[in-house]
């Protein structure tokens, strides 16, 4: 089980790694765009409707706290902030 997590792991990283982008922007898709895609995911397969509509909530509120951190994306072409969330869903969903 360890060892599956930490492949999980490596394999985000290398995928973030090869986005080349700044520390920040690196920290913000791993503490904050995946796991808020992840949860997306998980509340569209969870059976019981209180537990999906909690952790579509949980999900939602990391995006919106995303919302007050447009600066470090401002650079970014929206071409490559596609790129960006492409890789972070794909990421998401290795889980």
């Amino acid at each position: 089980m360890v060892a599956i997590m930490i492949l999980f792991h490596l394999t985000i990283q290398k995928k973030i790694k090869a986005l080349y982008l700044s520390p920040t922007i690196k920290g913000i898709i791993s503490k904050k765009l995946i796991p808020a895609f992840y949860l997306n995911y998980a509340s569209n397969k969870a059976k019981i409707s209180d537990a999906r509509h909690r952790i579509q909530k949980k999900s939602e509120k990391i995006f919106s706290s995303l919302g007050c951190m447009q600066d470090p994306f401002s650079g970014i072409t929206q071409k490559g902030l596609t790129v960006i969330q492409t890789v972070t869903k794909e990421c998401a969903s290795l889980f």
